[in-house]
């Protein structure tokens, strides 16, 4: 009998909070590797866990995916779809409140690596031939980039730093997060399911791939202070040195700034999350 190894192998995974709890959630298996990342709040009263219900919707989400990844035969849409139909059934808030979470998944399905990809958690897919695919969102991040150019006019205006501008700008976070799963908004995962249709898709033949690499924006922080030059290069510098390492490095320059002005951004720390391995 000839056993076959699993595609996906040499998994490591790594996640650190940014603040006292984690809103991010990683999980990998030989067919599969994911990571989420669950959008903070910005009412005050959670609802379904006592800290916070982007913490709720990704733990949920995480222990349906390591069930469910693993049936090749369901489409990974009808997996999601009847994952956010179970939590919409469970949640006991206003629909106005649900959290939200970005979401990348890798799948071996057949003889193809399936990408899936919705918010802004980036995603990076080295070929046997050295280069690399990468996929990265673009609409939320051009809202976020809005923000915070109104955060830095009216530090300016105000002469303070942008962390203590922050709080002037509630009104555009709260308008902009009006624009979820909304045409000429953004797409991310909720309990409504309303942005899966959405997603980034990609198969790439999985004779063509050599490793994977996925991480939530707050990993990838680590392009914006310059200790990788994108997504490509810091799924290379992981590969190689570890993502625990990269972390510590990134902790250090969040640390040296605690006025949000080296790289402007909406909290000090945000929590960093990735998942590294290699195609068999």
């Amino acid at each position: 009998m000839v056993l076959f190894s699993p595609p996906f192998r040499e998994i490591s995974m790594f996640t650190r909070p940014g603040a006292r709890w984690n809103e991010d959630a990683v999980g990998g298996g030989g067919s599969f590797l994911y990571v989420l990342d669950g959008a903070t709040s910005l009412d005050a009263a959670p609802v379904m866990d006592p800290v916070s219900d982007a913490a709720w919707l990704v733990r949920e989400t995480a222990r349906w995916l390591d069930r469910h990844l693993p049936e090749a035969s369901r489409p990974l849409e009808d997996i999601l779809a009847q994952g956010m139909a179970r939590l919409l059934d469970q949640w006991s808030g206003p629909r106005a409140a649900l959290p939200s979470a970005g979401v990348a998944i890798f799948r071996r399905r057949g003889e193809g690596v399936e990408y899936f990809g919705l918010g802004d958690c980036a995603a990076s897919l080295r070929l046997t031939d050295g280069t690399f695919r990468t996929w990265e969102e673009t609409a939320l991040s051009a809202l976020d980039g809005q923000a915070l150019e109104e955060a830095c006019a009216l530090a300016q205006a105000r002469g303070c730093s942008l962390r203590e501008s922050l709080p002037g700008i509630q009104a555009t976070l709260r308008r902009h997060r009006a624009l979820r799963n909304t045409p000429g908004g953004y797409w991310i995962l909720d309990p409504t399911g309303v942005g899966i249709s959405h997603a980034r898709r990609e198969t790439v033949p999985l004779s063509q791939c050599r490793s994977l690499f996925l991480c939530t924006d707050g990993l990838a922080q680590c392009v914006g202070f310059g200790l990788a030059a994108d997504v490509a290069d810091l799924h290379r510098r992981a590969a190689e040195g570890g993502m625990a390492p990269l972390a510590d490095r990134l902790w250090a320059c969040q640390g040296a700034d605690p006025d949000l002005e080296a790289l402007p951004r909406f909290k000090r720390r945000d929590d960093a999350t990735g998942a590294l391995c290699q195609v068999g």
